[in-house]
C-alpha cells in the first residue's frame, strides 16, 4: 500500500515534465513560424514588389506603384577578378582557394550598343551557399561575397556560384555569360597587347612610386597587377578605392584595344594566351563582340555603406537605393 503514492507521484511527474517539453516546443514552432510571417511582411512592405502572376521572378516588379517589365534588350556579363596565381581550377580543397576580389556586371543594352559597369564590392554581406570538403552543398549564410567562388571548384562551379550569388542580391536579374582570371592573367595579356596606358587619378606612389597623380604611364605587366590588386588592408574601406582602379583600368584596356581596331583573332590569340588563367562560358567571338559596346563614363556600384567588422570590413547594402538603381538600369515602365 504505501508503494502507490510513490508511483501516482513518478506518473505525475513524468506527465509535467511531458507538459512542458510541448510547451517549449510549441513556444519555439510558434515563434520560428513568427519570425517567418514577420519576414514575409517586411518583404511585402518593401518598395520593389514582385507581381503575383511572376512570384519569386524578375520580369515585372510593381515600384512606387508603378509597374515594370525587364527590359529584354539587356544583355549581363559577370567579370571577375580572381585573388589566385595558380592556374584556374588547381586546387582542390574547398574554401581555401580564390577568391573574387574585383567583380563588374557589365549591362548592355544591343539597341543602342551601350554598356554599363556595376561595381560590386567583395566585402557585400549576402547570403551564399556553402559547400564542405566534398563539395556537398552544406548550408546557406551570411558572409563576404568574396567566399562563394572560393566554395566552388576554382573554376566553372565557382563561378555559376557566384552568379548565382550576385543574381540573388539583385533581385533574380539574370546574369548571361561570365569571364573570371586569375591575378597571373593580368600580366599575361597586358604585356600581349604592349601594356595598358592610363593616367592616374591621385597619388599612389605607396603602390608604385612611379604611380604619380596626374602621371600618364603605360603599365607593364607586374605595374598592372600591382595597380588593380594592391591596397591597405590597415584602412577601413580600402576596397573601394581599389575598385575605382580596377573600372579605370577596364576601361583604358578597352579602349586600347578598340583604337587598335583589334579583330576577332587577336581576342582569340589573346585568350589562348591567358587560357591557363581563364574561366569563361563566352568563345573569343563573344568578348569580340562585347568589345564593340561603347562603355558608359559614369561609374557606378551597388550602394551600400562599408563597417569594420570583427576580422575583416563588411560592405552592407542600402536596400532601399539598390531597388531605385535595378528599376533604372534594367527595366522599362509599362
Amino acid at each position: 500500500m504505501a508503494d502507490k503514492p510513490k508511483k501516482k507521484s513518478n506518473v505525475f511527474y513524468l506527465v509535467c515534465i511531458a507538459v512542458m517539453i510541448i510547451s517549449i516546443a510549441y513556444v519555439i514552432w510558434y515563434f520560428a513560424g513568427h519570425s517567418k510571417r514577420i519576414s514575409a511582411e517586411e518583404n511585402n512592405s518593401e518598395t520593389l514588389q514582385y507581381a503575383a502572376e511572376n512570384s519569386g521572378t524578375y520580369q515585372n516588379v510593381t515600384y512606387n506603384g508603378k509597374s515594370y517589365t525587364y527590359n529584354r534588350n539587356l544583355k549581363t556579363m559577370l567579370f571577375m577578378g580572381i585573388d589566385q596565381h595558380d592556374e584556374a581550377g588547381s586546387y582542390s580543397y574547398k574554401g581555401t582557394g580564390g577568391r573574387s576580389d574585383c567583380m563588374i556586371l557589365f549591362i548592355m543594352n544591343e539597341v543602342d550598343g551601350t554598356a554599363k559597369m556595376l561595381e560590386i564590392s567583395r566585402d557585400t554581406m549576402t547570403k551564399i551557399a556553402v559547400y564542405d570538403t566534398k563539395g556537398e552543398y552544406a548550408l546557406d549564410s551570411t558572409m563576404q561575397l568574396t567566399m562563394q567562388y572560393s566554395f566552388g571548384d576554382g573554376a566553372n562551379k565557382s563561378c555559376r556560384l557566384t552568379k548565382e550569388a550576385i543574381s540573388n542580391l539583385l533581385h533574380n536579374i539574370p546574369i548571361d555569360e561570365y569571364f573570371s582570371m586569375n591575378i597571373d592573367g593580368i600580366k599575361v595579356l597586358n604585356d600581349a597587347i604592349g601594356g595598358v596606358t592610363l593616367t592616374v587619378p591621385q597619388d599612389y606612389t605607396e603602390i608604385d612610386p612611379e604611380f604619380k597623380e596626374g602621371e600618364t604611364i603605360t603599365l607593364d605587366g607586374e605595374q598592372a597587377e600591382k595597380y588593380v590588386r594592391k591596397r591597405d588592408t590597415s584602412v577601413t574601406g580600402s576596397n573601394d578605392g581599389r575598385m575605382e582602379r580596377q573600372t579605370q583600368y577596364i576601361k583604358a584596356l578597352f579602349s586600347q584595344m578598340r583604337q587598335k581596331n583589334a579583330s576577332e583573332e587577336t581576342y582569340e590569340k589573346l585568350m589562348d594566351a591567358g587560357s591557363a588563367y581563364i574561366v569563361t562560358d563566352m568563345q573569343a567571338e563573344d568578348v569580340y563582340n562585347f568589345s564593340k559596346f561603347d562603355l558608359d563614363d559614369n561609374d557606378l556600384k551597388v550602394p551600400g555603406e562599408t563597417k569594420k567588422g570583427e576580422f575583416n570590413d563588411e560592405y552592407y547594402v542600402d536596400e532601399d537605393a539598390l531597388q531605385k538603381l535595378i528599376i533604372e538600369l534594367f527595366y522599362v515602365e509599362n
